[in-house]
């Protein structure tokens, strides 16, 4: 099945590209301690240069709907920005700050880490958004 998104046993998810070798991977490593996969939370991504492991980028985000919004339409986004795809059909070039980053991160092979943060009850996920990029200051929440 092509843009199959796998788990490895060190907590790395991949994507396997379906038949071009010159096209870069996404690959993130996957941290999710004691988070409830399909209750609404928080994440963070960190992108991290490959060769000093200074970091580079982050973005905090939400999830009303558990970790299928970080994990899978962040996966289609970013595929899509790689393979020169719309980001959706009448939107074609809507694409967010932190795909645009990740897409970049994948093609120079950065270190990418997507931590879900915690749980957070839905009726204060939006003050819970904004109090943890008030504390973190990342900087493609701020574009």
């Amino acid at each position: 099945m092509p843009n199959q998104a796998v788990m490895s046993s060190d907590n790395h998810v991949g994507v396997q590209l379906s038949g071009d070798s010159n096209m870069p991977s996404f690959i993130f490593q996957f941290n999710a301690d004691g988070v409830i996969l399909d209750k609404p939370l928080l994440y963070l991504w960190e992108i991290y240069d490959v060769h000093s492991g200074v970091l580079l980028h982050s973005y905090v985000g939400k999830a009303k709907g558990g970790s299928r919004r970080p994990l899978k339409h962040y996966r289609r986004n970013v595929l899509n920005l790689l393979q020169g795809k719309p980001y959706r059909k009448g939107k074609a070039d809507n694409f967010r700050a932190s795909h645009r980053a990740l897409a970049h991160a994948a093609l120079h092979g950065h270190q990418i880490v997507l931590t879900l943060l915690r749980n957070v009850e839905l009726t204060s996920l939006n003050e819970a958004e904004r109090q943890e990029i008030i504390t973190r200051a990342p900087d493609l929440n701020q574009c």
